[in-house]
C-alpha cells in the first residue's frame, strides 16, 4: 500500500499560508510607514495654532524694518515744545534694529517649538518602523517554523516510502531469484530493452532463440509492446516459417495489450527525462506548484511535474481501458514518481511500474509451448 501523503496537506497549507503572510508583510512595510508619516504631517498642519502663530511671527519679522522706518518718519513723530521731533540716522537705525531683533526673538522661539514637534514626529515614525521590523521578524520565524515542520514530517514519510519501495523491490527480486520465472523475466526485460533501442525482430530472435526459459510467443509479445518500429510486420505464415510460431492470442488478450500500450509508451518517455533534479529539496516547489501557481519554480521542475502527471493520467486511462480493477489502478498510482522523490526512488518506482505492466500484459509466461517441444 502506498504511503498516504495527504496527511501532510494541513502542514503544507500552513507553510504556504505563513510564507505568503510574510511575503505580503515585507511588501507592504514601506508603504505603511510612508502613509504613517503622511498622516502625522497632515494632522500636524491641520488647524495647528503654533504653526499659524509661527507664520504670523515670520510675517511680522519680515515687515518689522519697514514698519519701524515708517513709524519714525518726521510726520509720524510727536512734537516737542511746538516743534517736530527729529531723530538722527544713528537713532533711527537703533530703533529699526531693536524692532527687528524683538520680532526675530519671538520667531526663533516659535521655530524651536515647531522643530521640536517635527522631531518627535520623526521619532514616532522611526519607533513605529522598529516595531514593524520586529513584527516582520516574527512572521518570518513563523514561516520558517511552519516550513521546517512540514519538511520534517515529509522527510519521515519519504523515508517510510523509500523503505517500502526497497522492500517491494527486494520481494519482487526474491520471488523470482533462482527460478524459471525469474530467469524468464530477466530474458524478457532484455528483449524489451533491445526493442526500445531499435533492434529488429530478426535480431532479437537470433539473440534469444536459444533460451530455455521463454517462448517465441513471449518474445514476440514483448517485442510488439516495446519496439520503436511498432508491432511485427511479418504475417502469421512468415512468423511460422522463420521462427516456428503462430500468434494465437485471444481477442481479449489482444485488446488488453493494445489498451496497455499507451502506458508502456508513457513509461518509455519518462525514462528519457533527466531525473537528477528530483528530491526532497523540491518540497516547497511542490507547494508552489499546488497553491501558488508555480512561483519561483524552475522550468525543468515544472516540466518534470507535468510529465509525471501525464504519466499518471496515461497509466490510469490505460488500466481502465484494459478493464483492470480499482485495486490494480491504485497500486499502479503508487509507482508514479514525483519531483519530491529522490532520483533513486523515482527510478525504483518506474522499474516497479514496468514490472507491473509486464505482468498485466502476460509477458513473463513460462508455461510449456510448441517452442519447447521443437527444441
Amino acid at each position: 500500500m502506498t504511503v498516504d501523503y495527504s496527511s501532510l496537506d494541513p502542514l503544507k497549507e500552513a507553510a504556504s499560508t505563513a510564507t505568503t503572510n510574510y511575503a505580503t508583510a515585507v511588501e507592504s512595510a514601506p508603504s505603511l510607514l510612508q502613509q504613517l508619516q503622511k498622516n502625522l504631517t497632515t494632522l500636524f498642519t491641520t488647524d495647528n495654532p503654533i504653526l499659524e502663530e509661527r507664520n504670523t511671527s515670520l510675517a511680522d519679522y519680515l515687515s518689522a524694518g519697514a514698519n519701524a522706518r515708517s513709524d519714525i518718519l518726521t510726520g509720524n513723530l510727536p512734537t516737542v515744545e511746538g516743534s517736530a521731533l527729529t531723530l538722527s540716522p544713528t537713532q533711527q537705525n537703533a530703533i529699526v534694529s531693536g524692532r527687528k531683533a524683538a520680532a526675530l526673538a519671538k520667531l526663533i522661539g516659535l521655530n524651536q517649538a515647531v522643530t521640536g514637534i517635527y522631531g518627535n514626529m520623526s521619532s514616532t515614525v522611526e519607533n513605529t518602523g522598529d516595531l514593524y521590523q520586529s513584527l516582520l521578524a516574527g512572521e518570518k520565524t513563523k514561516a520558517e517554523l511552519a516550513q521546517q515542520t512540514y519538511k520534517d514530517a515529509f522527510s519521515e514519510l519519504t523515508q517510510k516510502e523509500q523503505l517500502r519501495l526497497q522492500e517491494l523491490s527486494t520481494m519482487l527480486s526474491a520471488s523470482g531469484a533462482g527460478t524459471a520465472t525469474g530467469r524468464a523475466e530477466s530474458v524478457l526485460n532484455n528483449v524489451a530493452t533491445d526493442a526500445r533501442s531499435g533492434a529488429t525482430l530478426s535480431d532479437i530472435m537470433k539473440k534469444y532463440s536459444t533460451s530455455a526459459y521463454v517462448t517465441p510467443a513471449d518474445v514476440l509479445r514483448v517485442y510488439n509492446t516495446n519496439s520503436i518500429y511498432g508491432t511485427a510486420k511479418e504475417t502469421s505464415t512468415e512468423l511460422q516459417k522463420m521462427y516456428g510460431i503462430t500468434p494465437n492470442m485471444t481477442a481479449e488478450q489482444i485488446n488488453k495489450q493494445a489498451a496497455l500500450v499507451p502506458a508502456q509508451t508513457a513509461i518509455d518517455e519518462i525514462r528519457k527525462l533527466d531525473l537528477s533534479e528530483t528530491g526532497p529539496d523540491n518540497r516547497m516547489a511542490q507547494v508552489s506548484l499546488n497553491y501558488l501557481g508555480g512561483i519561483g519554480v524552475s522550468e525543468n521542475l515544472v516540466s518534470l511535474n507535468q510529465n509525471f502527471e501525464l504519466l499518471r493520467q496515461k497509466v490510469v486511462n490505460a488500466l481502465q481501458g484494459a478493464r483492470m480493477s480499482d485495486k490494480d489502478i491504485e497500486l499502479a498510482k503508487g509507482y508514479i514518481p514525483s519531483i519530491i522523490d529522490t532520483p533513486q526512488v523515482a527510478q525504483t518506482k518506474l522499474n516497479n511500474l514496468q514490472t507491473f505492466i509486464n505482468s498485466l500484459m502476460g509477458t513473463t509466461s513460462t508455461t510449456s509451448s510448441s517452442w519447447e517441444l521443437i527444441q
